[in-house]
Protein backbone atom coordinates (compact mmCIF):
# COMPACT_ATOMS: atom_id res chain seq x y z
CA UNK A 1 0.00 0.00 0.00
CA UNK A 2 1.39 3.48 -0.40
CA UNK A 3 1.39 5.94 2.33
CA UNK A 4 -0.79 8.49 2.47
CA UNK A 5 0.97 11.52 3.05
CA UNK A 6 4.42 10.23 1.70
CA UNK A 7 3.81 8.50 -2.14
CA UNK A 8 7.35 6.92 -2.57
CA UNK A 9 6.41 5.13 0.85
CA UNK A 10 5.20 1.98 0.32
CA UNK A 11 4.02 -0.82 3.29
CA UNK A 12 2.43 -3.75 4.10
CA UNK A 13 1.14 -5.44 7.66
CA UNK A 14 3.42 -7.58 8.95
CA UNK A 15 2.45 -11.08 10.13
CA UNK A 16 3.91 -10.15 13.74
CA UNK A 17 2.17 -7.28 13.39
CA UNK A 18 3.43 -3.60 12.86
CA UNK A 19 4.61 -2.96 9.41
CA UNK A 20 7.23 -3.23 6.95
CA UNK A 21 7.84 -0.06 5.01
CA UNK A 22 9.59 0.60 2.22
CA UNK A 23 10.96 3.75 0.78
CA UNK A 24 11.27 3.31 -3.28
CA UNK A 25 13.58 6.29 -3.66
CA UNK A 26 16.65 4.85 -1.23
CA UNK A 27 15.83 1.21 -1.30
CA UNK A 28 15.52 1.81 2.70
CA UNK A 29 12.85 -0.87 4.28
CA UNK A 30 12.56 -1.17 7.94
CA UNK A 31 10.07 -2.58 10.11
CA UNK A 32 7.49 -0.05 11.96
CA UNK A 33 5.96 -1.85 15.35
CA UNK A 34 3.02 0.67 15.01
CA UNK A 35 0.99 3.11 13.38
CA UNK A 36 3.11 6.08 14.67
CA UNK A 37 6.68 4.65 13.44
CA UNK A 38 5.26 3.92 10.22
CA UNK A 39 4.14 7.90 10.31
CA UNK A 40 7.84 9.25 11.36
CA UNK A 41 9.50 6.90 9.16
CA UNK A 42 7.30 8.39 5.89
CA UNK A 43 7.80 12.13 7.64
CA UNK A 44 11.54 11.45 8.26
CA UNK A 45 11.61 10.68 4.05
CA UNK A 46 9.80 13.06 2.99
CA UNK A 47 12.34 15.41 2.34
CA UNK A 48 14.72 14.96 -0.73
CA UNK A 49 17.52 12.66 -0.29
CA UNK A 50 20.45 14.40 1.60
CA UNK A 51 18.42 17.40 2.65
CA UNK A 52 16.54 18.54 5.52
CA UNK A 53 12.77 20.13 4.98
CA UNK A 54 10.92 22.21 6.97
CA UNK A 55 9.16 19.83 8.59
CA UNK A 56 12.73 18.37 9.90
CA UNK A 57 13.84 21.68 11.29
CA UNK A 58 10.27 22.02 13.12
CA UNK A 59 11.09 18.71 14.30
CA UNK A 60 14.43 19.40 15.79
CA UNK A 61 13.29 22.33 17.47
CA UNK A 62 10.72 20.19 19.54
CA UNK A 63 12.61 17.69 20.02
CA UNK A 64 15.10 20.62 21.77
CA UNK A 65 12.23 21.75 23.85
CA UNK A 66 11.31 18.44 25.13
CA UNK A 67 8.32 18.13 23.20
CA UNK A 68 7.43 13.96 22.31
CA UNK A 69 6.25 13.56 18.67
CA UNK A 70 2.79 12.31 18.39
CA UNK A 71 1.43 10.84 14.92
CA UNK A 72 -0.30 14.37 13.93
CA UNK A 73 3.00 15.45 13.85
CA UNK A 74 4.35 13.04 11.91
CA UNK A 75 1.98 14.06 8.84
CA UNK A 76 2.58 17.87 9.42
CA UNK A 77 6.12 16.78 9.51
CA UNK A 78 6.27 14.92 6.47
CA UNK A 79 3.65 18.35 4.63
CA UNK A 80 6.18 20.95 5.75
CA UNK A 81 8.95 18.36 4.38
CA UNK A 82 6.66 17.60 0.63
CA UNK A 83 6.60 22.00 0.49
CA UNK A 84 9.76 22.77 1.21
CA UNK A 85 11.60 19.60 1.44
CA UNK A 86 15.30 21.30 0.42
CA UNK A 87 15.80 24.11 3.53
CA UNK A 88 19.13 22.36 4.35
CA UNK A 89 21.71 20.11 3.16
CA UNK A 90 22.51 16.96 5.79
Amino acid sequence: MQHPQVPWIQYQPHPNGGYLALDTRTGEQVYAPDALALNQFAADHASAPGYGGAGDAVKAVTNALGIEGCSPCAARQAAMNRMVPNLWRR
